[in-house]
């Protein structure tokens, strides 16, 4: 019984909304979301040859403080004291970053999924997710931390709009959240510096006043910090 009601409001579902988006919409998901557990898999076999990416991870902060060197020390702490297999640490890492990639893209552009050519456009374009899968390597770029805090502070704004919050509460998002995430992502990889005007662009969007715009540059300046 559960499963014909199921199939009746898939029926529904798909009746309801334009057919071709959907299909569109649903392959574009499916076929994503396949490509990445594939290379997952495939960077899990031991006679994969890894590239410059895979072996950057592990830069590290034991012969002083240098860039890029966050990540490679959390594995070292994980790898001295439980013994972690470095490709299973950073393929499941890594996985699960390409996956919140997935969903954050869903969630941003959901409101665009009657229109298939839009969707079409940002999750099968070869700059944006497909990016990462042009060869087994670049599964391992860090590249991916700076798209992450790009996409959660865009969804972080789209749900301050959509529900009409209060300044306050994007704020205190902005200092609690977003500002840590930022000084996290500086130190495994510091291309986020070249990105930090557009983070402080999507904040000046809630910006009503000078007084706001004041607030906002103090916040952002903890970031000279790192």
């Amino acid at each position: 019984m559960s499963i014909c009601k199921l199939i009746l409001n898939l029926m529904k579902k798909i009746s309801d909304k334009n057919l071709l988006s959907f299909c569109i919409n649903q392959f574009a998901l499916l076929f994503l979301i396949l490509v990445t557990f594939s290379y997952f898999y495939i960077n899990l076999q031991e006679n994969v040859s890894f590239g410059y990416a895979y072996k950057e991870l592990f830069i590290n902060y034991q012969s002083g403080l240098i860039r890029r060197g966050l990540l490679g020390e959390i594995f070292w702490f994980f790898n001295e004291h439980f013994s972690i297999d470095p490709v299973v640490f950073f393929a499941n890492l890594f996985l699960f970053l390409h996956l919140m990639q997935i969903y954050l893209f869903y969630k941003i552009f959901k409101k665009f999924s009657q229109s298939y050519l839009i969707y079409a456009l940002v999750f099968l374009s070869p700059a944006l997710i497909l990016f990462y899968f042009y060869d087994v390597n670049l599964y391992f770029l860090k590249d991916i931390f700076v798209t992450l805090t790009i996409l959660f502070h865009a969804f972080i704004l789209i749900n301050f709009f959509d529900k009409k919050e209060n300044k306050e509460s994007y704020l205190k998002k902005l200092k609690y959240f977003i500002l840590p995430f930022l000084i996290l992502t500086i130190l495994i990889h510091e291309y986020q510096v070249l990105f930090l005007g557009v983070h402080f662009l999507f904040s000046l969007s809630v910006a009503e006043d000078k007084k706001t715009i004041i607030r906002i540059l103090k916040i952002y300046s903890i970031l000279l910090i790192p």
